[in-house]
């Protein structure tokens, strides 16, 4: 690939520029760009000309939404202070809110609002966590987490499942906002 894309970089992101979004899944690659005005722009540490077609559609179509997202006003805007954590009424830390690393991870969203998105450990489907341990979310919120967790499916489940749909029924925890994209078999 001799060339390419102007948003598209080789290298690890400076520390002083905070990301956007980290992918992980299926190329790691991180969205940086937070200024007013200035569109994001997309830095992967794979040599360029190794990036395939596929991978670099997906690169744009995720950048092309995250900038949509910002440009609409529509979340709210970026904090930077660490969300408070909560607890189970067992007294102990909520699971949700100590995010390990033990399953597949696909992205962290920083901005407009933050979320990870990963593999839940119950039942290994793609999950959208609220990176705060609150449930009281506007629907422009649950939109915007729909939309990036269907990015990931339709990278997981493309060719395999003809259709997905959202699960936001919290099982388990129900005091911290999730909700799972699950295959339908039928």
């Amino acid at each position: 690939m001799a060339d390419h894309p102007v948003w598209l970089s080789q290298g690890v992101p400076e520390r002083e520029t905070p990301p956007l979004v980290l992918f992980h899944y299926p190329l790691a690659f991180t969205l940086v760009g937070r200024e007013a005005g200035v569109p994001p722009t997309v830095t992967v540490e794979t040599p360029l000309d190794d990036i395939s077609a596929a991978d670099l559609a997906y690169m744009e179509k995720v950048l092309n939404f995250v900038s949509t997202q910002q440009q609409s006003g529509n979340v709210r805007p970026f904090d930077s202070r660490p969300s408070p954590a909560g607890t189970m009424p067992t007294g102990r830390m909520c699971d949700l809110c100590e995010m390990a690393h033990y399953t597949q991870w696909y992205a962290e969203f920083y901005a407009p609002l933050r979320f990870t998105i990963l593999d839940c450990d119950s039942c290994e489907v793609p999950i959208a966590v609220l990176g705060e341990h609150r449930v009281d979310v506007r629907p422009e919120e649950v939109a915007f987490m729909e939309n990036a967790l269907n990015l990931v499916a339709e990278q997981k489940y493309t060719g395999k499942f003809p259709k997905w749909m959202f699960d936001h029924n919290m099982r388990q925890i129900p005091d911290h906002y999730h909700f799972h994209v699950r295959p339908l078999l039928w």
